[in-house]
């Protein structure tokens, strides 16, 4: 992990909002770096200083008055509260749109969210697949961002899938899919091909594998006590279907 990175996760460890796995990565790189170690220590302080500091309390009288003027506003406004607008019917909600200001400001807003919706269709509809065989964590993560900046996935975690244990595994996302070379957690099997990982589930594929090694691999995985695996027909090939992870990871 990098400063810049570290900085954007500072905020939410003090804030005790951080997922185990980057308060683990975070805590690995401020024992590192001493100029982040300080921005953080001065960061927390700062926090708890604010957080400390009592609320003051409005006399009475002057919330009263507060409340007041914000009616008179509204009445001179000519808008009505939310409530009264749907019970007096739609037609008082649509009368806003007279009003140049607020005519446009919901054009804006509308047309922002279509867009929104339609880019955020597209991010959802791509899926990314990165080989993690070969490669440092440093060398992940430059990768990553360069495929995609605007992703806040921390494609890096995943090459440390040999020293995780079952439930920080299956604390990650249910869309991430990644290839991993099974000798990080089968290294025993090494007639199984590169599988992903997916929803806690390992798959692999075995459309190049005849009959009687699909037979054999089931066996050697059955013999380390794993959950039962069979092949599975998906796309024209065959698939070894894996359940779940936690299952068989310690073997």
């Amino acid at each position: 992990m990098r400063c810049a990175k570290a900085r954007k996760y500072m905020l939410e460890m003090v804030e005790e909002g951080l997922s185990p796995l980057l308060q683990q990565r975070l805590k690995v790189h401020l024992e590192s770096c001493p100029t982040c170690q300080g921005e953080y220590d001065a960061l927390q302080e700062l926090y708890y200083t604010v957080k400390g500091l009592p609320l003051p309390q409005v006399a009475e009288p002057l919330g009263t008055e507060v409340l007041g003027l914000v009616r008179q506003r509204i009445r001179a406004e000519g808008i009505e509260p939310s409530l009264s607008l749907w019970n007096r019917g739609g037609w008082r909600i649509l009368s806003l749109f007279r009003r140049p200001l607020l005519a446009y400001t919901s054009l804006v807003v509308i047309v922002g969210l279509v867009i929104g919706g339609i880019l955020f269709w597209f991010s959802y509809s791509q899926r990314v697949t990165v080989d993690l065989s070969d490669l440092t964590l440093d060398e992940v993560e430059q990768a990553w961002e360069l495929i995609s900046p605007e992703m806040e996935v921390d494609m890096e975690l995943i090459a440390l899938l040999d020293s995780l244990s079952p439930e920080e595994i299956s604390s990650f996302s249910d869309e991430l899919k990644v290839e991993v070379e099974p000798d990080l957690i089968l290294s025993e099997v090494p007639i199984l091909p590169s599988g992903y990982l997916n929803s806690g589930y390992f798959y692999y594929d075995l459309s190049d594998f005849s009959p009687e090694e699909i037979e054999e691999i089931i066996q050697q995985l059955s013999d380390k006590g794993s959950s039962n695996p069979s092949p599975q027909k998906e796309g024209g090939g065959a698939r070894l279907f894996l359940k779940p992870i936690d299952e068989f990871v310690s073997i």
